[in-house]
């Protein structure tokens, strides 16, 4: 597995070594001895899967405890996979970037504790596979707008073409979150 550094402090692509021949392909997508060696420390407790349309936008989520990390990678089609960090301590406060995740790159996305994490499906109907290092629970689920105009996230689906759930859309704008 190769690692690939964010400019994101903490965030990390994960290259898995993909082994293919006349049958397919094979890739560990989950070894806690590799994630241990890339510096990845936390128990991941939960499995999630979804399915989403063309021009799905889902997020800004996080944890309000920010005590939850997550591993990322979509499994059909292709995402743009947004990490925003809201960790006020951290050097890159307020900063966001945008990864693509696809079936193809099979690329993993370690998202750490106390950033924000969101994804659109650009072109085709996709599936993305995470973990996360807590079990989920309403209470401290909690979100941002993810069409603020202050943060100007670039989304990579035209207007028109969005969908996004009433939850997210009324969601306060980052500046409003306590």
């Amino acid at each position: 597995m190769r690692l690939v550094q964010s400019d994101i402090v903490g965030v990390k692509v994960l290259i898995p070594n993909i082994f293919e021949d006349e049958r397919g392909f094979f890739y560990e997508s989950y070894s806690k001895k590799s994630l241990l060696a890339v510096g990845i420390h936390d128990d991941f407790v939960q499995d999630n899967h979804s399915k989403s349309s063309v021009g799905v936008i889902r997020g800004m989520h996080f944890n309000k405890l920010g005590t939850q990390a997550k591993l990322v990678r979509c499994v059909s089609g292709r995402i743009m996979d947004v990490i925003f960090d809201i960790r006020p301590g951290s050097s890159t406060y307020k900063k966001w970037e945008i990864f693509e995740l696809s079936e193809q790159n099979k690329q993993i996305l370690y998202v750490p504790a106390g950033c924000a994490h969101g994804f659109s499906v650009p072109d085709k109907t996709s599936e993305v596979l995470y973990k996360s290092s807590t079990l989920y629970d309403p209470q401290n689920e909690i979100g941002f707008n993810p069409l603020d105009p202050e943060l100007a996230i670039q989304w990579g689906v035209a207007p028109a073409a969005m969908i996004i759930n009433e939850k997210d859309r009324c969601a306060p704008e980052f500046a409003r979150l306590k």
